[in-house]
């Protein structure tokens, strides 16, 4: 059998493994030779004899047949000799050993081992046998039953396998990309449970999806025996990190190795955001890039638990920036020798209020507002429904400057342009003041040679407010139909705590309701009808029902007598306006005396009755005006910024009649900075970056300055303490990816298929209450002397 020249004595010697070296050891005599019959005794002499034969030297191998079946199964399998030598085999024995080995014998490998597990003489013949049952313990060499003995192999083989898969995945070389099929295939078999059919169909499984969770027990797995594998729990622990998970929850995670250390994530935000702060300053120093600054002002109350000299409650005030890449515009748009040229030209002087309304496109105002009252109609008549129709931004570190006083606006610009403009109302004009200031400097940065640039939410917030502060009305006209305080109490709604400054959202919703409700009422005049609604259901069951052709021509038509500059006078259409009839009269709420005194008009003959009617005049009024509210929403979020610019210059003159008139002084500086101080290739880029659209998304287009208030939110949700200054140490450069990290983690774990914008609620009751009021009490008909 062996080809060496050392032989061994067939019943006193037998082979035992170790971990390090083969060795042949004496041991106990086997209990059966190949020739002994079969322990059932059910084969013959005969037959055991033709299998001994066949087992013969001549026809297999050179078989001692003193040879026990261990001793023979040991010699033809064996690799290397007692000396670690390479055993050298005849070319027929290594040829049968060869075929059976890979599988090409009758007979395979796995037939006999199903045969040695099946076999009822290798159970476990003790206590102690049985415990070796599937044992990562024990040597499976030290094992001497079949069944134990195999299934401890198999255990410790898939252990040395699974173990080598993790070595080579957790390698630094490797850390893009793991790869551990086996263990992957165990973990997914445990937490996959067998599939369920309803109805013939294999329910899907909805919650804890086992390749998240099996990918998530993967990590930790990898994280328990390494550091270096911490990709995964890193930015988990970054999503605590925004989310505000308490510091406890990060000392419990780093324990079970599902994250890692609190200050290990902090210290990989500092690195990212110096890393955010590089990227930023190479984009600024680009010439090929234009940047776009937007700040705002942060606010933080610290209040302290226990009062002493020294510690005392404080308001913390701070700045924070981002910075947008401007898109589509021409390089001579930066050309700051051009735009000091035309500021140097003075044109201002020249500017009257004729100039300003010429610039005003009043037929494109006059069909922007025919479309809304088209859009109002298709919008609640189910029966015309058949005729409904990414910014790259980079925040930046905060700081604690105020951005209300010059001298720290000054401060804080100089910082931000250190890491590497514009604002609301308030911002706008610091920044034109602090130009004015340092207009004689020598170079372009001391001078701060910048391009003030008005925000347009604030601007949208503010002409909101005034809307609110002209037509809510007073205590004592809670009666009158034409005053919002009486819309507004007939569905139940609330007086703003502060008329000069309402809640954006829900009073624009309202504002927006009242609108929609009084453009149905006049479209109920328009048609004849008592029940609008009711009126189309006929039309629409007759084959009656309008063109968009025909609404279309109505619509201009109800634009000019309800929401027109024109429609909002006190007089009837078909009467002469006498400027004669207006009378001055004393203020009865100022004094007699000198001063409290006005002039009144001297008229020849009696006073006239007054023969026109407030109440419509002033419903038209806020229609007017309201709509030019909506026209300046839908534009922004549609991104068409021609459109939104024609309602700047309409808002200049109705801020100017109002107490906000800061507005109209801050959209008239913008207007005249686009018009006369900008070359058309500067005038079209600042247009078309007034904008911005995150998302990259038709209809998802936002304000600068609202965009910059997302921004604030997470800012103050990151923030450490609340009695901690607006500091840059608090790795403000990444609230970008902060805000993106929490979309993309939901959406990746399959969280986010309900979509995360607020379904609105329809509003029917209230619109058949409104629509009920004005009827009953004829708002929109001509009541002379009302």
């Amino acid at each position: 059998m062996e080809p060496s020249t050392q032989y061994y004595a067939p019943h006193s010697h037998s082979h035992q493994w170790s971990q390090n070296t083969s060795q042949y050891q004496t041991i106990r005599p086997p209990v059966f030779t190949v020739g002994t019959p079969t322990p059932s005794g059910s084969e013959s002499t005969t037959k055991s004899r033709t299998f001994s034969h066949k087992l013969s030297v001549d026809k297999k191998l050179n078989i001692d047949a003193h040879w026990t079946l261990l001793e023979f199964l040991y010699f033809a399998f064996r690799v290397k000799g007692t000396k670690g030598k390479k055993i050298s085999w005849s070319s027929r024995q290594a040829t049968m050993v060869s075929q059976f080995l890979r599988g090409q014998t009758k007979y395979k490998v796995a037939d006999i081992l199903a045969a040695w597990t099946q076999s009822p003489d290798g159970r476990p013949q003790s206590s102690k046998d049985g415990e070796n049952m599937y044992s990562a313990s024990t040597l499976f060499l030290d094992i001497k039953p079949a069944r134990p003995a195999i299934t401890s192999f198999a255990v410790q083989l898939i252990e040395k396998k699974l173990t080598q898969e993790r070595n080579i995945a957790v390698r630094p070389s490797n850390s893009r990309r793991w790869h551990q099929p086996l263990t992957w295939h165990y973990l997914l078999k445990l937490t996959t449970p067998k599939p369920r059919k309803r109805n013939g169909v294999i329910v899907v499984r909805k919650y804890r999806p086992p390749e998240v969770v099996c990918t998530h027990l993967l990590s930790s797995i990898n994280f328990c025996y390494t550091d270096n594998a911490c990709r995964l729990p890193k930015i988990q622990g970054i999503l605590n990190f925004v989310c505000g998970v308490q510091w406890t929850m990060f000392s419990i995670n780093s324990w079970i190795a599902t994250t890692p250390v609190y200050s290990t994530i902090y210290s990989t935000l500092e690195g990212l955001s110096n890393h955010q702060v590089r990227a930023t300053i190479a984009m600024c120093r680009d010439p090929d890039l234009w940047p776009i600054l937007r700040f705002d002002n942060v606010q933080s109350y610290s209040k302290r638990r226990d009062l002493r000299m020294g510690k005392v409650n404080q308001l913390r005030v701070g700045t924070a920036v981002t910075v947008a890449e401007a898109e589509d515009f021409e390089p001579s748009a930066v050309d700051i020798d051009d735009r000091i040229a035309r500021i140097a030209e003075n044109k201002w002087k020249d500017i009257t209020i004729n100039k300003l309304l010429a610039l005003v496109d009043q037929p494109h105002a006059e069909l922007v507002a025919a479309l809304q009252w088209l859009r109002i109609l298709v919008h609640y008549v189910p029966e015309f429904s058949k005729y409904k129709p990414m910014t790259k931004i980079h925040p930046l570190s905060t700081n604690a400057k105020n951005e209300t006083k010059t001298t720290e606006l000054k401060g804080a610009l100089l910082d931000f342009f250190e890491q590497m403009v514009g604002g609301d109302g308030l911002t706008y004009e610091k920044l034109v003041q602090l130009q004015k200031y340092m207009q004689f400097h020598g170079d372009e940065f001391q001078s701060l040679a910048l391009i003030p640039l008005l925000e347009l939410w604030h601007l949208e917030w503010t002409d909101l407010s005034r809307i609110y502060e002209t037509h809510w009305g007073e205590y004592f006209s809670a009666d009158e139909p034409g005053t919002l305080r009486n819309s507004a109490a007939e569905i139940g709604r609330k007086e703003p705590a502060k008329l000069n400054k309402v809640d954006y959202y829900p009073y624009m919703q309202l504002a927006y309701l009242v609108l929609d409700a009084r453009m149905l009422d006049c479209w109920r005049i328009d048609f004849g009808a008592d029940d609008l609604f009711a009126h189309f259901r006929a039309m629409a069951t007759s084959g009656n029902l309008p063109t968009l052709k025909e609404l279309e021509s109505r619509a201009k038509k109800l634009n000019r007598q309800y929401s027109s500059p024109q429609a909002s006078t006190w007089i009837h259409p078909g009467m002469e306006k006498n400027s004669q009839n207006i009378v001055l009269v004393s203020d009865p709420t100022k004094s007699s005396r000198g001063k409290g005194k006005k002039k009144v008009a001297s008229t020849s003959g009696p006073e006239e009755p007054f023969c026109g009617d407030r109440t419509l005049g002033k419903s038209a009024m806020f229609m007017h005006e309201t709509i030019q509210s909506r026209e300046a929403a839908y534009s922004v979020s549609e991104g068409a910024i021609g459109r939104t610019y024609e309602c700047v210059k309409l808002m200049t003159f109705t801020f100017a009649g109002s107490t906000h008139t800061k507005y109209s002084a801050y959209s008239l500086e913008q207007i005249c900075s686009l018009e006369w101080e900008s070359s058309e290739a500067l005038k079209d880029a600042q247009l078309l970056n007034w904008l911005v659209n995150p998302k990259g998304l038709p209809g998802k287009f936002l304000e600068g300055d609202l965009n910059k208030e997302h921004f604030n939110s997470e800012l103050d949700e990151s923030r450490n303490h609340n009695d901690a200054d607006w500091d840059r140490n608090l790795m403000r450069n990444d609230m970008g990816h902060f805000m993106r990290l929490k979309k993309e983690w939901v959406q990746g774990l399959g969280l986010a298929k309900r979509s995360r914008k607020h379904t609105e609620p329809h509003t029917k009751p209230e619109i058949r209450k409104l629509l009920n009021k004005y009827k009953d009490k004829e708002l929109h008909l001509f009541r002379e002397g009302r």
